[in-house]
């Protein structure tokens, strides 16, 4: 049978979107034919369907699974039903959702069904279902933030659920959430003020390493604040929903940041400009060779001395009368 795949937009941040879909047992509120689903443990579950006319009951196993960003699964035993269904942040409150379906059913009856696009019909107005549901509440009824790796292992730990920090060499204690909860997470002063909202999140060119996060400052504001990401600091309220990041400047200082639009280029002469603005040594190549020059044998780590030499300009000293020891690497 083809893959069945359907999309639908929902006006709901896409963390309350994932959330509910993450709650299988309340499939049957809004899937057709499906009467009972049964959650085994984190990654097993039971289903029971009406196909045709017909009772039907599979397990199924989710192999995959990245917190505001996919889910897919298997199934294990009885009717094949394989899928994986995506979430995409295109708002603060609103969420493309992609579903597609490999799904095999027995027999004659449900093959002519297939044939004259019953299932697709039946899919379609799945998603519109759940569309409804969630609009309805404006937020999930629950869900399950852990993160299971691609053949179905298990659920991770939580720490895995992070971004990646960048450039190389920066701290392996530094840590952020997925992309996909970064964007739209508040942003706090060290005063704990709200001054802002991520908007963006920007990676490397080789889409491994996070190095900045875009903030907007206000409502009238579309454009992103841009904040080099070792600035930042991730602070997960023990899961409660309460997470936000915290940035060591005021509200006024990222109003006046250089800012990046929707078809701006992140080029070298605007991360120039982006350091400058926050009195940061740049990470690029001849700002690591002007910090090895003043260091004494043996150099630490680019990113220590960049912190040093940051460290200076912040007191007001002179960057060039740093000269750093090696720490604990």
């Amino acid at each position: 049978m083809p893959i069945i795949e359907e999309t639908v937009e929902v006006n709901v941040p896409v963390r309350a979107a994932y959330d509910q879909w993450t709650q299988f047992e309340e499939f049957p509120r809004f899937m057709e034919g499906v009467e009972e689903v049964r959650q085994i443990d984190d990654t097993h579950l039971h289903w029971v369907a009406e196909t045709a006319g017909r009772r039907a009951e599979w397990d199924a196993e989710i192999v995959a699974q990245e917190p505001d960003r996919r889910i897919s699964w298997r199934s294990t035993g009885g009717m094949r039903n394989d899928g994986t269904v995506a979430f995409e942040s295109i708002a603060d409150d609103a969420t493309r959702i992609h579903l597609a379906i490999d799904h095999e059913p027995d027999g004659a009856i449900e093959h002519a069904a297939e044939v004259t696009g019953i299932a697709q019909r039946r899919v379609r107005g799945d998603m519109e279902r759940f569309k409804e549901l969630i609009e309805e509440r404006g937020e999930a009824t629950g869900g399950w933030r852990g993160r299971v790796e691609d053949g179905g292992d298990g659920a991770g730990d939580a720490r895995d659920d992070e971004a990646r920090i960048g450039p190389e060499g920066y701290s392996d204690t530094t840590r952020l959430p997925s992309l996909g909860r970064l964007q739209g997470m508040e942003v706090r002063n060290p005063e704990d003020e709200k001054v802002g909202k991520v908007k963006d999140v920007y990676l490397d060119g080789s889409a491994e390493h996070v190095r900045y996060l875009g903030i907007t400052t206000g409502w009238l504001s579309r454009a992103s604040h841009v904040v080099p990401i070792d600035d930042v600091t991730y602070v997960d309220d023990d899961g409660d929903g309460d997470s936000f990041v915290v940035v060591p400047y005021s509200s006024e200082v990222l109003k006046n940041a250089p800012s990046l639009g929707d078809d701006d280029t992140l080029s070298a002469e605007r991360e120039r400009e982006i350091y400058e603005h926050y009195a940061r040594v740049g990470y690029w190549d001849e700002a690591r060779d002007a910090i090895s020059a003043r260091q004494t044998p043996p150099a630490p780590t680019p990113r220590i001395a960049e912190a040093e030499v940051a460290d200076a300009v912040r007191r007001g000293g002179d960057p060039s009368d740093v000269r750093v020891k090696r720490w604990g690497v």
